[in-house]
């Protein structure tokens, strides 16, 4: 009979400490899902809390730098244009000079072509012998000189005009 006490006490204790065990297992286990639990809630507050915030300061950096980034950009668009004009201006003048200096060439090419050495151009043999014969005509009536001196005031005429031209350039603009 003892025995048998015994055997019921101990599987009463154990089934005891068993229910025990398991309610302490559940208690522990609901506590740690009730502090998850919290500390999710918590994250989630904190990060809706941070997210505003640095949406906030994001917005405020923003707004603060948007005027002086618009300033820079609009400085480097105004240097961007000046740096265009000033290629421009020296394409011009490079034309410019060009013009000038096959001007003066051209000057140069007619006062050498001004002088006389009385010799006859070299022409092919069925072109030379009739031209032979009209430049003895020419000379009998001196028309050979008039040509050179029509042909100076034909380029002092151009020369005038250009300078004439490019005098006007810049007026009434």
């Amino acid at each position: 009979m003892l025995a048998q006490f015994a055997s019921k006490f101990w599987g009463w204790l154990s089934a005891l400490f068993n229910s025990l065990a398991r309610f302490i297992g559940n208690a522990l286990t609901s506590l740690g899902n009730a502090i998850m639990g919290g500390l999710k809630w918590l994250g989630n507050l904190i990060s809706k809390l941070f997210q505003g915030l640095l949406n906030g300061i994001s917005k405020l950096l923003n707004a603060i730098f948007s005027p002086i980034f618009s300033i820079i950009k609009a400085l480097f668009y105004f240097i961007e244009e000046v740096a265009k004009v000033l290629i421009d201006i020296l394409k011009i003048m490079f034309q410019v000079v060009h013009v000038l200096l096959s001007l003066a060439w051209g000057i140069v090419r007619t006062l050498a072509g001004l002088t006389y050495n009385n010799s006859s151009p070299t022409l092919p043999s069925d072109v030379s012998s009739p031209f032979q014969h009209m430049q003895s005509v020419l000379g009998l009536l001196q028309l050979d000189n008039l040509a050179y001196v029509i042909r100076f005031g034909i380029w002092i005429f151009i020369a005038f005009s250009a300078v004439k031209i490019v005098g006007n350039w810049g007026v009434g603009e």
